[in-house]
C-alpha cells in the first residue's frame, strides 16, 4: 500500500510498515513543515493513503503535489522557547518549532513510558526539544485554575 504518514506518527510505526513492504513517505523525514494543506495535496497528487488520527479512518487527500516551501517555516509563531503554532499545522496544536511533532504527543510517549532518547530517535527531536515540551507542559497545567472545593 502506498502511505503518507505524518510527523507525529511514531517512527517506529514507520520501520514497522516499511519492513511489511509498505511504499511509504514519513512527514518526519522532511525539512520543515509543509502544513496540513500541503500534506493533503501531497497524498493526493501521490495517490497515497494519508491515515488521519482525526478521523479515526484512513483516507485519501485530494488536490496538487505542493513543495515544502522555506517560508511554512517563517509562518509558525513561538508562543515559547522551541514550541510553536500555526493555524495550518496540526490544527494549530502547540507543536515542537519546525516539526509537526505535536506537544502533547511528545509528552504524552514520555507519561506512557518511553525515555528521552526513546522519544528523541523515534521523533528526530533534540534533547532539548523534548525539555522544552515538558517545561510548557508544566507552565500550562500551572496557569490552570482547577481547584478542589468541598
Amino acid at each position: 500500500m502506498k502511505l503518507l504518514l505524518d510527523a507525529c506518527v511514531w517512527g517506529g510505526a514507520k520501520r514497522s510498515l516499511a519492513a511489511l513492504g509498505h511504499d511509504l513517505i514519513w512527514a518526519g523525514d522532511w525539512s520543515n513543515d509543509p502544513g496540513d494543506e500541503a500534506l493533503l495535496s501531497a497524498a493526493d497528487a501521490e495517490e497515497r493513503v494519508l491515515p488521519s488520527k482525526q478521523s479515526r479512518r484512513y483516507t485519501l487527500a485530494h488536490g496538487p503535489i505542493r513543495l515544502w516551501p522555506a517560508e511554512s517555516r517563517k509562518r509558525m509563531t513561538e508562543i515559547a522557547p522551541r514550541i510553536a503554532v500555526d493555524e495550518k499545522v496540526r490544527f494549530g496544536k502547540p507543536v515542537i518549532a519546525g516539526t509537526r511533532v505535536p506537544v502533547d504527543l511528545v509528552v504524552g510517549k514520555l507519561g506512557g513510558g518511553l525515555t528521552v532518547e526513546q522519544v528523541m530517535e523515534e521523533y528526530e527531536l533534540t534533547r532539548e526539544d523534548v525539555l522544552a515540551a515538558l517545561s510548557y507542559a508544566a507552565r500550562a497545567l500551572g496557569d490552570e485554575q482547577i481547584r478542589a472545593v468541598r
